[in-house]
Order: structure tokens, then C-alpha cells, then sequence
């Protein structure tokens, strides 16, 4: 992949990780519409969205694995 195209695909993914840090409406409503997208990739989506979110809910387990992606994860992309 060019270089141009991986620096954007980081910059996308600090961009929406560390929106969701801020853990208030807009990273909730975010983050849900985010978890329905990814809900509709055939075969894999319910999977997806159970990881992404960590259960059935945004809560405490979300912030702490979007934390996790947006410090150590991505950066290292």
C-alpha cells in the first residue's frame, strides 16, 4: 500500500478512536452508529461488533478497549 493511503488509514483510526475517549453523547451516538456499519459486513459483523464493543453495550469495557487502541494499537500502525 502506498504510504499516502496508510497514513490516512492511522490518521482515520486516531481520529475515531480518540473521538470515543471523550466518553460523552457524541462519542456515544458515534460509536453506535460506527457499531451498526460494522454490524452489516456479512458473516464476520456480529463478531465484530461484540469485539469492538466488548458485550452487547457501550460501557466501561468499550472505553477500555478503545484506550488501548488509540495509545498502543494504532500509533504503532
Amino acid at each position: 500500500m502506498d504510504r499516502w493511503r496508510s497514513s490516512l488509514l492511522v490518521t482515520l483510526g486516531m481520529a475515531f478512536t480518540g473521538q470515543v475517549l471523550r466518553f460523552d453523547q457524541d462519542a456515544y451516538w458515534g460509536l453506535g452508529i460506527g457499531a451498526s456499519i460494522a454490524s452489516r459486513v456479512p458473516v464476520i459483523g456480529p463478531w465484530a461488533v461484540n469485539l469492538m464493543l466488548g458485550g452487547p453495550i457501550i460501557a466501561g469495557a468499550t472505553l477500555s478497549r478503545f484506550f488501548a487502541l488509540h495509545v498502543f494499537i494504532v500509533p504503532g500502525c
